[in-house]
């Protein structure tokens, strides 16, 4: 991945997992979120003043993915309103902590109002489909008139049932029109579902070849004991679930079809089902490259596009603006012709990024101002349409439009930009919405071609809050996917450490390692690496 400047203005996510102390868990709990994002505003604000004066920013590697959270976005989930507290029923330790944090992250599962789990509950029919539902795309094209007597439109969880009969799913499951959504879900019944829906993901050909035959060989296998009386239609998608290692007998061979399902152990199955969709999926990549990425140019050829983050607004008077390529860390580095001669012979898509911020409420003032702003299209079109350089498109990072009443002058802004240039891509990069209100999101949606989420750099001393707990990112991305297409929807990943260092007497302070030294680490003999549940903050 390519490095990009990661200080003042910028937004990062991270998939990358970070630990959590038991106190830090108590001390989250204190702090509003939004009170929380104002308090990062005014240090964004303050860190690009000493950014005018000339001070460089930590550099910090991204790559932007469309990740597996597109897979969801089911449900009106407000911003910021996650539940980000362990549950005192789920150790870390637990078998299951993984899928049952790492579903709860992303709004899979949730927990009660006592703030349990309970995880050694059983699961009904219709709260297991509604699970393997929220975790997975259920798109047949098949539109069936669902006629169950027992599940009526009124019900919570039709939705959920009608997408699973709509694909076939659970049709095995119904007796007499009825589903009996209330009863409990059975191992049987669960390995049946999920077996067919993988199997339904293979290629046409060698769907055929495991109905036919290919079962019986994991069927001898297995061996398993106790499922003589499990129906015969089934037994294929059964032993696909096994094949897949879904859900597998225990040492006797017995795979107990007729026990019901615990809600940790449906958690288990669904993470496992998930992953299994994602295996061998290659998502579209693209990278930010700055003025010193020059170290990691040898990556280029793994990417799909690039963006070059050498250009910025510079509006200094009313009524007239430019791009500006010469100063500041966003300007063409030297022996640029060498890479982008390298983004050539590797065949990615090369984008130009402006960055504007909004200190001093310089950005609103110039998106205001009509002529400035047709001034600065102009001068951004002659770079972006010069031979010399080659772009495929621009990438518009303007940041820091707090207030609602920017909204329509940004809006006007990027039409006449897309007007200017119909023929380049238009990439915009948008931040969580919960407190920068000057984003609309649904016009953005369709004036772009491409819309990259900064769902990160929520870090927060007092409450130990790093820079992207899945809980914040995940609801910011369904936020955005209420507005904006999945297709045009870009996901920002940063790659950053959080480092907590309490002193003796208690006195928290915050690190940020430079990445290359946290690898140099993590390589050393001796250095053990954690995987902990991500925090999890109440409301």
């Amino acid at each position: 991945m390519m490095k990009v400047p990661g200080g003042p203005g910028s937004y990062f996510f991270s998939r990358t997992r970070y630990q959590v102390t038991a106190s830090s868990e108590q001390n989250l709990c204190k702090y509003d979120l939004i009170d929380i994002l104002q308090e990062l505003e005014r240090k964004r604000m303050r860190g690009m003043a000493r950014m005018k004066r000339g001070e460089r920013n930590t550099m910090k590697k991204i790559g932007l993915l469309a990740a597996a959270f597109f897979f969801l976005g089911l449900g009106n989930v407000r911003a910021y309103e996650a539940q980000l507290t362990l549950y005192p029923d789920v150790a870390p330790n637990d078998w299951a902590a993984e899928s049952v944090y790492s579903l709860s992250a992303v709004g899979i599962v949730s927990g009660f109002p006592d703030n349990t789990f309970r995880p050694n509950d059983t699961l009904t029919r219709e709260a297991f489909i509604r699970m393997l539902v929220s975790s997975t795309p259920l798109d047949s094209g098949i539109q069936r008139k669902m006629m169950l007597k027992d599940v009526q439109p009124s019900r919570w969880s039709y939705a959920f049932i009608e997408q699973a009969y709509n694909n076939g799913l659970i049709d095995f499951m119904v007796q007499e029109d009825r589903f009996q959504p209330g009863a409990s879900m059975t191992r049987e019944e669960v390995a049946a579902v999920v077996g067919k829906y993988l199997l339904e993901q293979q290629p046409e050909s060698e769907q055929q070849l495991w109905i036919e035959s290919r079962w019986q060989e994991e069927q001898k296998r297995r061996a398993f004991k106790d499922v003589g009386g499990v129906d015969d239609a089934v037994m294929p998608y059964l032993y696909d679930a096994s094949y897949r290692n879904m859900m597998v007998g225990d040492d006797n061979a017995m795979f107990r079809p007729a026990a019901s399902l615990t809600r940790k152990e449906a958690a288990a199955v669904v993470y496992r089902a998930l992953n299994d969709r994602l295996n061998g999926v290659k998502l579209p990549a693209e990278a930010f490259y700055a003025v010193n990425s020059y170290g990691n140019i040898s990556k280029m050829n793994a990417l799909n596009g690039v963006i070059f983050g050498w250009s910025h607004l510079e509006y200094t008077d009313a009524g007239t603006a430019k791009l500006n390529v010469d100063s500041t860390e966003y300007s063409f580095p030297a022996g640029w012709e060498t890479v982008l001669d390298t983004a050539n012979r590797s065949g990615v898509d090369k984008h130009l990024m402006v960055f504007a911020g909004n200190q001093n409420d310089t950005l609103s003032k110039f998106l205001r101002d009509v002529p400035a702003r047709q001034a600065f299209i102009a001068s951004l079109a002659e770079a972006a349409e010069s031979e010399t350089y080659g772009f495929s498109g621009v990438c518009v990072d303007f940041e820091g439009l707090q207030r609602a009443e920017s909204k329509q002058d940004y809006v006007s802004f990027l039409k006449a930009l897309k007007d200017r240039l119909p023929t380049k891509t238009l990439t915009v990069a948008v931040p969580p919405v919960a407190y920068y209100k000057g984003y609309d999101l649904g016009e953005i949606g369709k004036i772009a071609d491409r819309v990259v989420l900064m769902a990160y750099d929520f870090t927060h001393k007092e409450s130990r809050l790093p820079s992207a707990p899945l809980p914040l990112a995940s609801e910011s991305i369904r936020e955005a996917l209420r507005y904006i297409p999945k297709n045009k929807l870009l996901l920002g990943i940063s790659k950053q450490a959080n480092q907590w260092i309490e002193s003796p007497n208690h006195e928290l302070q915050l690190a940020n390692p430079a990445i290359d030294l946290v690898e140099k680490r993590l390589a050393m003999a001796g250095t053990v690496s954690a995987w902990e549940p991500h925090i999890f903050c109440g409301k």
